[in-house]
């Protein structure tokens, strides 16, 4: 299963979400499928703190393919489960990923997605929007929702 399929699943479904993405791959994908002013791209960034999807491919890709303690048994879906999250899921194709995305945004718990991708990235890791530039157009999105 490729990342890229993954965000072209539910691409459609994201139009009235705000989407926070946190590694330059996957915001480098997600921007060639078009970008929206309710994206907001951590590019070059590291971690998990605000994630709800973790593509886990078993590898640090970006830099140099290092293998991750995933590549050798640890549980994400057990660890959220650990951690209080009630609904985490591993996912292992396009069509379980759409459906879980969409369960989890019609759903009414906080839900973390592990989808298990193949470890291959993305040509590059640069769009050709500015950081700036997308930090002011998620936040007048974000000001847009407000209502008067």
């Amino acid at each position: 299963m490729l990342r890229l399929d993954c965000l072209r699943s539910v691409y459609s479904e994201l139009e009235n979400c705000l989407v926070v993405t946190i590694m330059g791959a996957v915001a480098a994908e997600l921007h060639s499928l078009g970008h929206r002013p309710n994206f907001f791209y951590l590019q070059h960034a590291m971690g998990l703190a605000s994630s709800h999807v973790v593509f886990d491919n078993e590898s640090l890709l970006s830099v140099g393919g290092f293998p991750t303690a995933t590549s050798t048994g640890t549980d994400l879906e057990g660890i959220a489960r650990a951690a209080g999250v009630p609904q985490a899921v591993t996912v292992r194709s396009v069509e379980n990923f759409k459906t879980a995305v969409s369960e989890a945004m019609h759903g009414n718990e906080l839900t973390t997605i592990i989808a298990k991708v193949e470890a291959i990235g993305p040509s590059g890791y640069i769009t050709d929007l500015s950081l700036l530039e997308n930090r002011f157009q998620f936040r007048r999105h974000i000001q847009s929702l407000k209502k008067p």
